[in-house]
């Protein structure tokens, strides 16, 4: 029992089309994400440019102030200009270690240009964790009950370790304004949040949209051809008459339509000639043994004379049925859809009323795409080698998802495994007696295998288990 479920084949496109245009769809996906990340990057990196240069200007204007205010001020001065990310201090030593990994010369070097007179040193540091708490009054709790969210107290003096800023760029400045006294700052920089721009999602959107439409267009428009190419073939090889493939579309498509409209020429053209020259040898083989039948009955010995009219018969049999098929494979016959299933039936009524024991099974309807007087032969060479080497024949047509079966059962001998192949070779006969009443000429299951596959076809030969032969005819819909 097989599983049905779906699985990652069964959604991945099987035509040249579709895969070109998957995979030129997934190029264009990623290089549409990657040129978002990239403007995503690009911004934040410029917000946050732009919030350290902020922070810049703040300080230098804080440091001005300073210096042109008298000394019992700068605490309050200090103190208003602090925020809740943004803190400074006056202090008598710097909080950035001279030989501090992370500091800044480009910024260091800004800040010294713009306030050279008031400097004596500048220390900026990036990076690292900065620790601080909010300015603010201390809100004491008491230290047996936790808060309203369940979070224990923190222990005894523990209340002064500022809790340090996560997830955050730290930023810290140390400016040297006389002897023994710096004013620090640190500060923190929250990391510029992912944002979709609008304008920009809807441009990468109208432009994904656009290529996906002109790629769509272009793939259908260069597979076209091979699709054409891939109907006519299989038209061609169930022996259909094929127009020459229009020769336009890229080069190597071009090409392609040139080399099967050259193939289909000649073989066309060889089977012509060959079915010709097998017609006209037919044909002028009729004189001749003509002449040997008037020959042969002037002769007055009876014992002589009866058997070399009996290979003359027999002669005459294999050049008319030769010359039969012949002409029926140069006619060039116009395929065309019919109701398969009564092209059969009418088969098993011509046979019946001749007295042969045909009996058509009947079942689903099936409209197929030939040649009808050439499957008309094959069939009925089939059922009358039923009939003849098992008696009477069983017919039926069943639809089978992209083809279609019809089968003849007789009630005869069978054929050993190793003969099932032998047996289409032309003017072989398994029945050694030669008998016209036990058996044919050896053309019959030659003629409806070229036939069959001449439509695509193919005919397989099977022993039934209850007894008897099974001819199973296999033709694409």
């Amino acid at each position: 029992m097989t599983d049905a479920r779906p699985t990652a084949r069964h959604f991945w496109p099987q035509s040249l089309a579709g895969r070109l245009v998957l995979y030129l769809l997934a190029a264009v996906v990623v290089a549409l994400a990657s040129g978002f990340l990239i403007l995503n990057d690009e911004r934040r990196v410029a917000l946050e440019d732009a919030v350290r240069q902020q922070i810049l200007a703040r300080t230098t204007t804080l440091v001005r102030q300073i210096n042109t205010a008298p000394e019992s001020v700068h605490e309050r001065i200090v103190r208003n200009a602090s925020t809740p990310r943004v803190r400074y201090e006056l202090g008598t030593a710097s909080i950035i270690d001279e030989d501090n990994p992370n500091r800044d010369g480009d910024i260091e070097r800004q800040l010294t240009d713009e306030l050279k007179p008031l400097l004596l040193d500048v220390r900026v540091s990036l990076g690292g964790e900065v620790s601080f708490r909010p300015f603010g009054p201390k809100r004491e709790r008491p230290n047996d009950r936790p808060d309203k969210k369940g979070v224990p107290p923190r222990p005894p003096g523990d209340e002064q370790r500022p809790p340090p800023f996560r997830d955050f760029v730290g930023f810290t400045i140390s400016m040297k304004l006389g002897e023994n006294k710096w004013l620090n700052m640190r500060t923190v920089v929250r990391p510029a949040p992912p944002a979709v721009a609008g304008p920009a999602v809807l441009s990468m959107g109208v432009l994904a949209l656009a290529l996906i439409l002109i790629v769509v267009f272009t793939v259908r428009r260069m597979t076209r051809p091979l699709a054409a190419l891939a109907s006519a073939a299989e038209r061609f090889g169930r022996g259909e008459t094929v127009e020459p493939l229009p020769e336009v579309g890229p080069s190597d498509v071009r090409q392609t339509a040139v080399a099967f409209n050259a193939m289909q020429q000649r073989l066309s053209r060889f089977i012509d000639d060959r079915t010709r020259m097998l017609a006209a040898i037919s044909h002028d083989l009729r004189t001749p043994i003509t002449s040997l039948r008037l020959r042969a009955e002037m002769v007055d010995d009876e014992e002589t004379r009866a058997p070399m009219l009996a290979t003359l018969e027999e002669m005459q049999a294999l050049v008319e049925a030769t010359l039969s098929f012949a002409k029926d494979e140069a006619t060039e016959e116009q395929s065309r859809p019919i109701d398969l299933s009564a092209l059969v039936d009418s088969i098993a009524d011509d046979l019946d009323a001749i007295g042969k024991d045909v009996v058509f099974e009947e079942g689903e309807r099936v409209t197929l795409t030939c040649r009808p007087n050439a499957l008309r032969r094959a069939f009925r060479n089939l059922m009358e080698n039923a009939v003849n080497y098992g008696h009477h024949a069983r017919v039926r047509v069943m639809k089978r998802d992209a083809a279609v079966e019809v089968e003849v059962d007789d009630d005869g001998p069978g054929i050993p495994e190793a003969d099932r192949e032998r047996v289409f070779e032309p003017f072989v006969r398994l029945e050694t007696s030669r008998s016209k009443e036990t058996g044919g000429i050896g053309l019959g299951l030659a003629i409806a295998r070229t036939i069959v596959r001449g439509h695509g076809g193919d005919i397989k030969l099977t022993n039934r288990a209850e007894g008897g032969l099974r001819a199973t005819v296999h033709l694409p819909v």
